[in-house]
Order: C-alpha cells, then structure tokens, then sequence
C-alpha cells in the first residue's frame, strides 16, 4: 500500500491549526475593531494563512480556496476572502513543500493579472506581512511587469503596508520606495503598528 506521507503531513498541520486558533482571548479588543471595520471598510482580504481568522470575523464573505479557486471563479472583487496558500479547512489545499511552491510559482502570473484588478479598483493595506516576504516579493514582481513607471505613480496611494514597530512612536506613518530593478519602483505608505489601534478606534 503507496502511503501519501505529504498529504498526512498536511492533514497534521491543518488539525494543528484548529486546535491552535482558540487562543485568541488576549487579543480580544483588537480582534472586536478588526471585525467592526470589516462591517463596512474591508472589501476584501488576500491572505497567504491556513487558519479561518478571517472568515470568523468577517461574517458573509465567500472564500476561495487556493490559487484554483480564485483563477477560475468569478468573483466579483467585493465582500470576498482569497486564501491563495490553501486552508486548514481543506487540508489538500495547503502549500507547504517544494513542490506545492514550484506548482505555486508556475501560476504566479495569472494569479497576479487577477489580483491586478483588485489592486486598480480598491486602496490596499498589507497586514503581517514583510517585504522581504519572497511570496509578496513575487506577486509584486509580476504585477509591476505589467505597468509603467507612470501607471505604478497611480498605485502609490492605494498601497498601505502596516509593520510592527516598537522602536518609538513619534512619525508613525512615512513613504518609502522599494526597488524592483528595471528602473521601476513601487511606492508605498508605511505605518507602524503602534498606529494601528488609535486609528481603528477613531
């Protein structure tokens, strides 16, 4: 009998998972502004998590599943959640080894041309995230392949990135550029966490 150990791996990871995300009682308050600006100021989340934290606080959204889901259906760019590494509800889904990211990567420019859309339509806030995240890197990569250095200008307002920050709290929000080479480079606004609860609250 063949034993596909991967997929038992993932089955593991993704009860893990489920047992884990319980223990959010610490985070109770922040959790509670998270989900009244979903009520009205979130069209919807991209997410590289296994865990179903956004579906449980956004009450009503539709979500799909790994990068398959999100190419071939049609969304409609509002009121949904694209879990594009896969979710611990379908434990098949997650992308976890070379080979789920060699599969990843193969689709990473039609992936891209979707989430263009979403990125031209709507103002976008990266959460938890780095830029020295290779998965955002690449998405990014592709998506500024298809625009001018003009057209990426547009984009400049639109791109939010919050950051944990605990060195100080003056000057809390800032520009920066990254360079992507090829003389194009995207900008951004650049918020540090310590930010972040005071301008939920208001």
């Amino acid at each position: 009998i063949k034993v596909n150990k991967t997929s038992q791996f993932k089955i593991e990871i993704a009860n893990y998972i489920k047992n884990k995300s319980s223990l959010v009682e610490e985070y109770k308050h922040e959790i509670e502004l998270f989900k009244k600006i979903s009520e009205k100021s979130i069209s919807g989340a991209i997410t590289t998590n296994y865990d179903t934290f956004l579906e449980d606080c956004f009450e009503g959204y539709e979500k799909y599943i790994g990068q398959e889901e999100l190419l071939f259906s049609p969304i409609q760019g509002s009121g949904e959640i694209y879990k594009i590494h896969g979710c611990c509800d379908k434990p098949k889904s997650i992308i976890i080894n070379e080979e789920d990211y060699k599969d990843f990567e193969e689709k990473n420019a039609y992936l891209a041309a979707k989430i263009l859309t979403i990125f031209l339509e709507h103002p976008i806030i990266f959460i938890g995230y780095s830029l020295s995240d290779i998965n955002i890197q690449n998405i990014l990569k592709s998506i500024i392949k298809c625009l001018s250095q003009e057209n990426l200008e547009k984009l400049r307002n639109r791109l939010i990135f919050i950051e944990w920050n605990d060195v100080g709290d003056e000057d809390c929000i800032s520009q920066f550029s990254k360079d992507f080479g090829d003389g194009k480079s995207l900008e951004m606004t650049k918020i540090a966490y310590q930010a972040l609860e005071e301008k939920l609250a208001e």
